[in-house]
């Protein structure tokens, strides 16, 4: 079966067993909104799935994921910035109280930080823009120790 089968065979299956057996839990979501409590910003590697490690039901929280779990400066032009705009959305918008920021071990983003790069530019631009908060992390003029950035990089393979 093809991707986009087990796709529709999926969405299929949760409207056949999943969702009858959460029909009030959605009907409220729908009725009284959403209103999480918590931002969840998160890795978009296709392994991680927050719910599952959570335990956590639709509406409990307001979900942010792109590559490496980065959350790029602040920039107040007229370009498009998503994560900004979630957290921005989340906290003022819905009032989230708490903000996870939640990493993961073989992040090939965070492992990218300490070799050298090759890619499409839009990962480029992201992991690089996240080598200044690197720089910060080992405290360096140029040159990390190695043995954290062995560590590190050990971490994310």
């Amino acid at each position: 079966m093809s991707m986009p089968q087990q796709l529709v065979e999926g969405l299929r299956r949760f409207r056949r067993e999943s969702f009858p057996r959460f029909r009030e839990h959605y009907q409220r979501l729908v009725a009284e909104g959403q209103r999480p409590s918590t931002l969840f910003l998160g890795c978009a590697d296709s392994r991680l799935v927050p719910d599952l490690p959570t335990s956590t039901l639709p509406g409990d929280l307001f979900v942010i994921r792109n590559v490496g779990n980065l959350v790029p400066p602040f920039e107040p032009d007229a370009g498009f910035h998503g994560t900004a705009a979630g957290i921005e959305f989340a906290t003022l918008v819905l009032g989230v109280k708490d903000i996870v920021v939640c990493g993961h071990s073989h992040c090939g983003a965070n492992r990218a930080l300490f070799t050298p790069l090759r890619g499409e530019r839009a990962q480029h631009d992201q992991v690089v823009g996240a080598r200044p908060a690197r720089r910060r992390r080992f405290r360096d003029d140029g040159g990390e120790p190695s043995a954290d950035r062995d560590e590190v990089a050990r971490a994310a393979a």
